[in-house]
């Protein structure tokens, strides 16, 4: 107990002088929250295969992983690939542009906003993977930001020459942005792309 009350104290400390930023095994992160022991991966100079943990350790506690910040792998063109946890609730603006090494990307079921900025990334295959709902309940998946308007939602993908696309949850419609259980308006989010060669759709659709 007098170790955790010393550790949220230093954190609270930390806190009031500026964002706390730590490394583990090389990969670079900005703690969220003192008090659920949340953090984010930020930007670095990141190369070859990419593995996000679910949590982290952090004087002596284990923190967990929640996002993926704003241009966390900003032209990191010598990543390859990226493997995100069960955890990761958003990905930010600009999280994969540039990342021209990097040919496929799952997106976890944990996650609920993608921000736009994928341009230069090499990306040919897409999967979003099975819903994972969290502590709190079932959650819908957002494209874009609340600023944006519904032509910049669906061209989020724009940039990107996806060949497959793997599907298993819900996405958003092409008329509200907003996620809905139906699938007939699956691909309006790639309706700009003439790329796509596969579609794959999971047992959960």
């Amino acid at each position: 107990m007098k170790n955790l009350i010393t550790f949220l104290l230093s954190l609270v400390t930390a806190f009031a002088a500026g964002a706390v930023t730590f490394s583990v095994d090389g990969i670079n992160y900005n703690l969220l929250s003192s008090k659920d022991l949340t953090c984010e991966v930020i930007a670095g100079d990141y190369s070859g295969d990419i593995v996000i943990p679910e949590t982290v350790s952090y004087g002596n506690r284990e923190i967990t992983v929640l996002n993926i910040a704003d241009q966390a792998f900003y032209k990191c063109a010598g990543i390859t690939s990226v493997k995100l946890p069960n955890t990761i609730r958003v990905i930010g603006k600009n999280a994969f542009f540039g990342c021209s090494g990097l040919t496929s990307l799952s997106i976890p079921g944990s996650v609920s906003q993608i921000k736009k900025g994928f341009a230069g990334c090499g990306i040919r295959e897409l999967r979003f993977e099975t819903l994972i709902p969290w502590e709190t309940g079932w959650h819908s998946l957002e494209f874009g930001e609340a600023t944006d308007g519904q032509t910049a939602r669906l061209k989020i993908f724009e940039s990107l020459n996806l060949e497959k696309l793997y599907i298993d949850r819900a996405i958003p419609m092409a008329n509200t942005g907003s996620a809905y259980d139906h699938y007939s308006s699956i691909a309006a989010p790639f309706k700009y792309m003439n790329t796509i060669k596969e579609v794959e759709f999971g047992e959960n659709c």
